[in-house]
């Protein structure tokens, strides 16, 4: 563990002091020097602090009256008391009001307030490190909720869709009929966009069907079944499916080169990251001006690469917020998220052995770059 990674604040009102403890040990730690409790409160406002080390003796605000706040506002921080006086009662306070870690008695050595602040440091990582692997735990539980739960509904789809499927292709059939005995002039429009919603509306059943099917599989922990598919394939199946939802917020943009892009994956896993993409960049654009708004879909070869690019012009999002874009259960979008979208594409990412990276800028949009491995085989 490097030590001088974990910064330190010393709070002592007499500048000799604080001289002192800079000399001794500035080299070992990352020091952040204060004259008051006042002061103190400022740094800690700003810096990441681990451990909070005060005299007890202080005009204005004492010690203890300062690790107090600092156990309300910051509990992490580790909280240890520098005296120079026997003070049974000061003592007691400490302990009820700030909880410290420690208490050093004045004069202090070099070697044991080395030691102390080495322990406190390893104390503050090993709490850290206890709440991470606690909220873990609590995330891993609510993950293995929602897969009991979505292994329900994936059983329970697939019951009416054993019976809208076969009722779409009759009415696909019978609507062929229909148009072959004709139709009047005027009338074509409309018959072409029946046709057009009948057709998008079945490929949204099949999807259902295999997105359901893929669901139960990846539950099951089996490894997920790869052919050689085709990329351009897919992509036009999905804006099959996406297309009127994304243009009713934006204009869609579609780059692709021309001819196949074959590769070894799954034609489920990859068409529900591509919809959840898509899908995450119309709800990050205002609605009501799809004229303004731009949802680029771009794919393209680089060396044994291949690319995959979905682009929007939206709000774009904050770099706090980047770090943990990719988190079971972390939404920007409040009630209207589930927070599980974009950890569904990296989990179908790593699949295929590719890599998902996020750029954005507030104010101007964002762009989820997709790269995986391109197989040339043509069987």
């Amino acid at each position: 563990m490097n030590f001088s990674d974990y910064p330190i604040l010393y709070v002592d009102d007499e500048q000799a002091n604080r001289v002192v403890m800079k000399h001794n040990l500035g080299k070992e730690f990352t020091l952040f020097l204060a004259e008051s409790g006042s002061q103190a409160l400022e740094i800690l406002e700003r810096e990441n602090i681990c451990v909070l080390l005060a005299d007890q003796r202080m005009p204005g605000m004492t010690g203890v009256d300062l690790v107090e706040r600092v156990r309300l506002a910051y509990p992490d921080i580790i909280r240890v008391i520098i005296t120079a006086y026997s003070d049974l009662e000061a003592t007691i306070d400490a302990i009820n009001r700030g909880q410290v870690s420690r208490f050093v008695k004045k004069p202090w050595t070099r070697e044991e307030l080395s030691a102390i602040l080495r322990e406190s440091i390893q104390s503050f990582y090993n709490a850290v490190l206890v709440k991470r692997l606690q909220d873990r735990l609590m995330s891993l539980d609510r993950i293995s909720a929602v897969g009991i739960m979505a292994s329900s509904i994936a059983h329970d789809i697939r019951q009416p869709l054993t019976y809208i499927e076969p009722n779409l292709e009759m009415m696909q059939r019978d609507f062929q009929a229909l148009a072959s005995l004709g139709f009047p002039e005027r009338s074509e429009p409309v018959v072409q966009r029946m046709a057009e919603c009948l057709s998008d509306a079945f490929e949204g059943v099949k999807m259902l069907r295999v997105l359901s099917h893929t669901l139960l599989e990846s539950l099951s922990n089996k490894p997920i079944s790869k052919s050689m598919v085709d990329l351009k394939e897919i992509i036009n199946g999905v804006l099959a499916i996406t297309r009127s939802t994304v243009t009713r917020r934006a204009r869609l943009k579609l780059e692709v080169p021309e001819g196949e892009i074959r590769l070894l994956g799954s034609s489920t896993r990859l068409s529900q990251l591509l919809i959840n993409l898509l899908l995450n960049a119309v709800q990050a654009v205002e609605p009501g001006e799809p004229l303004k708004n731009q949802i680029v879909l771009r794919c393209q070869i680089q060396g044994g690469q291949i690319v995959i690019e979905v682009e929007d012009s939206g709000k774009g999002i904050s770099p706090e917020n980047q770090e943990r874009i990719f988190n079971p259960f972390f939404t920007t979008k409040g009630q209207t998220g589930s927070g599980l979208g974009l950890t569904i594409c990296k989990q179908a990412v790593q699949e295929h052995d590719g890599t998902i990276q996020l750029f954005s800028t507030l104010g101007k949009g964002s762009l989820f770059r997709v790269v995986l491995p391109w197989t040339r085989h043509t069987a």
